[in-house]
């Protein structure tokens, strides 16, 4: 792939298949192929018996039977001109983003596509594809959200395979909103509206518990923000319908649940940085990746940064302290209040070489490493247990700690 300094990335191919010199079929027309996300995923296949057959993959699989003159889009995905390219999801036959090819052993016709939405098999050369995922596992959740009365009703966001949902026991997960889905957030006033999130500091609202019209109630236009990112996670409180958001400085909606309110309307949601532009980050590139209100304070909320900074406020995110001292440089990546102490707190960091789990009975004006004997790894979080207030337990590992024994 070549780029020029006036346009977007173009698609230089080569082929010398058993042949003496190089055809360079120069710079290919972004009307024929896709260079879309070839700095991420990409792949270039020769037919094991045609030499003039070469597949190439970028968002969606192309073949070529001419060395390179044509190609011709297997996935249907998106519709040229490309990059960005229109997407035609009702054309497609795979998931997006491919990232890998093999031809069946012996066959030139036969071959598999593996993509961010898992493997898929054709026999006829790209005419059809069979889905081969039904025992395979491989979404990555990036959050998870559960009813508040119903535990059969829950909710995760998916990179690269949209806000899935799971209704009922044994249920198998359903994708309701498309995209790289995000955390999202369950209306605990109102628990038939959810709130998933995607990149960039988008956040949609879904009704009927989730299989009901979806709108947008924030977008980076919206936050205006130096450095939107996939971390503007969208989070409630247990007692009201207000949504925070941030990126390197707290946002809060308060009428989000309004199914008047509408970004892209004469009437859009209100969102309000309470703490005006005061940085609750380290700066540069930094931002908030956990934010949490105490339950039983609404007006104490808690943020952490990926870099690790750490911070409370105690008027509704007006003013800010930095209780950052006692922690290590890590990525923050959750923070977890005790239901009825709004001073009590636990919080989690990313990386390796420190301790995991931290815990602060002063608003984190202290905190104490709590890892004990866990192993160097990560944390993501440490959630209450609702039968044992003085427990928390940790998820990943399945492991329970008891505070006042210091043991897991």
């Amino acid at each position: 792939m070549c780029a020029g300094t006036d346009g977007p990335p173009r698609v230089r191919l080569g082929l010398a298949p058993c042949r003496a010199t190089t055809a360079d079929r120069g710079v290919i027309s972004n009307d024929i192929l896709d260079p879309g996300q070839f700095g991420y995923n990409t792949f270039l296949e020769a037919s094991p018996t045609d030499a003039d057959t070469v597949y190439v993959g970028s968002r969606d699989t192309f073949r070529s039977t001419d060395g390179g003159v044509t190609f011709t889009n297997l996935n249907n995905s998106f519709a040229p001109p490309y990059d960005p390219g229109t997407f035609t999801e009702s054309l497609q036959k795979v998931h997006t983003d491919q990232q890998a090819f093999a031809f069946e052993p012996g066959s030139s016709t036969t071959f598999y596509v593996g993509n961010d939405g898992g493997i898929f098999k054709t026999t006829n050369s790209g005419a059809t594809f069979t889905s081969l995922n039904n025992t395979l596992s491989l979404v990555q959740f990036i959050g998870i959200s559960i009813h508040p009365t119903d535990p059969n009703r829950s909710y995760a966001g998916a990179q690269d395979n949209g806000s899935q949902r799971r209704v009922g026991v044994g249920q198998i997960w359903r994708e309701f909103v498309g995209g790289d889905g995000g955390k999202s957030v369950v209306n605990p006033v109102d628990p038939t509206m959810v709130f998933p999130s995607y990149t960039n500091g988008n956040i949609g609202r879904v009704t009927n518990n989730g299989s009901g019209p979806s709108s947008v109630i924030a977008t980076t236009e919206v936050f205006g923000e130096r450095n939107p990112a996939d971390r503007l996670y969208p989070r409630s409180s247990k007692a009201s319908s207000g949504i925070y958001s941030g990126s390197w400085r707290l946002f809060i909606c308060a009428d989000c649940n309004d199914l008047n309110k509408e970004v892209g309307t004469a009437n859009p949601p209100t969102w309000t940085a309470p703490g005006g532009m005061f940085d609750q980050t380290f700066g540069g590139t930094d931002v908030l990746s956990a934010i949490t209100v105490a339950p039983s304070q609404l007006n104490t909320i808690y943020t952490g940064s990926t870099q690790g900074r750490a911070m409370v406020s105690t008027n509704g995110g007006t003013t800010w302290t930095d209780i950052s001292t006692g922690l290590p440089q890590r990525s923050i990546r959750n923070i977890t209040v005790s239901p009825t102490d709004p001073a009590l707190v636990y919080l989690t960091v990313s990386g390796y070489r420190s301790g995991h789990i931290f815990r602060s009975n002063n608003a984190g004006t202290t905190w104490t490493d709590i890892s004990n004997n866990l192993p160097d790894i990560p944390v993501s979080r440490v959630p209450y247990r609702s039968t044992y207030p003085d427990d928390a337990v940790r998820r990943h590992g399945y492991r329970r700690i008891s505070f006042d024994r210091q043991w897991w």
